[in-house]
């Protein structure tokens, strides 16, 4: 596993706090748990390795745990903040994003979307 380490890292300090996010105290255990379902997320949408993601969002919770589930799937990951501005789109041809992720920066709950395109790149 590429994050392991982390992740060992996230259960020993289980109980500590590991961000603080619309005031609100976000223990590791609780970063543990999205993660466990990003990569359940992962699994349901069928986000094979390698392929190129955008993920869009902020230093939420669960944007957190995406990040984290698409490097331990490994994935190229493409990071925007939200809202994405029209300037940023040329970046979404030269990655050759195939599939996005959107954190809604308010109620830190996740969309996916399937672009249609075929990475060619040799990553």
């Amino acid at each position: 596993m590429p994050i392991q380490f982390l992740l060992d890292r996230f259960y020993e300090n289980a109980e500590s706090p590991a961000i603080i996010w619309q005031n609100r105290t976000i223990p590791f255990s609780e970063l543990i748990d999205k993660f466990e379902i990003a990569n359940q997320f992962i699994r349901s949408n069928e986000i094979k390795q390698g392929e190129v993601i955008s993920l869009t969002g902020d230093f939420a919770p669960n944007t957190i745990a995406l990040l984290l589930a698409l490097i331990q799937n490994k994935n190229i990951v493409v990071p925007f903040n939200a809202p994405i501005k029209e300037s940023e789109l040329t970046k979404f041809k030269i990655a050759e994003i195939e599939k996005g992720i959107v954190v809604d920066i308010e109620t830190d709950e996740y969309t996916f979307q399937q672009l249609g395109v075929v990475a060619t790149h040799p990553f």
